[in-house]
């Protein structure tokens, strides 16, 4: 969401800095208008560079940090109603929906009313 805001604000900035570029260049006239013309162009040209990289930069950190939060490894352990431990799974975090989950080897667990999810943050000795 972000990363739309930014970027629709690039495109603001750099529709006002073209329009007072070129409301700028009607006013001067002569040789030493084409060239502040031409100097004026390269520094657009720059500014409009920069900003489109420092926006891919941001883009690229929110979706790295984003993707590594929900990459990291949880500990499920599920109980039945007398509390004897039944099972023991290893989840990614963004795969954890309610009393439903799937592990990182692709089975899809469904939990019943009586039995309890204890959910622990890292991964058991020799997961992976």
């Amino acid at each position: 969401m972000i990363t739309k805001i930014l970027f629709t604000l690039l495109v603001i900035i750099a529709a006002l800095v073209f329009i007072r570029h070129r409301s700028g260049r009607r006013r001067q006239d002569g040789g030493a208008a084409r060239q502040q013309e031409a100097a004026d162009r390269r520094r657009a040209m720059v500014i409009a560079t920069v900003l489109v990289l420092l926006t891919l930069l941001a883009s690229a950190g929110i979706y790295y940090t984003h993707w590594q939060q929900e990459h990291r490894l949880f500990t499920v352990l599920v109980t039945n109603g007398n509390g004897e431990k039944l099972q023991r799974y290893t989840v990614y975090q963004h795969e954890i929906n309610g009393r439903s989950f799937r592990t990182i080897d692709g089975h899809l667990i469904h939990l019943a009313d009586n039995e309890r999810m204890e959910i622990r943050e890292g991964a058991p000795a020799g997961a992976e």
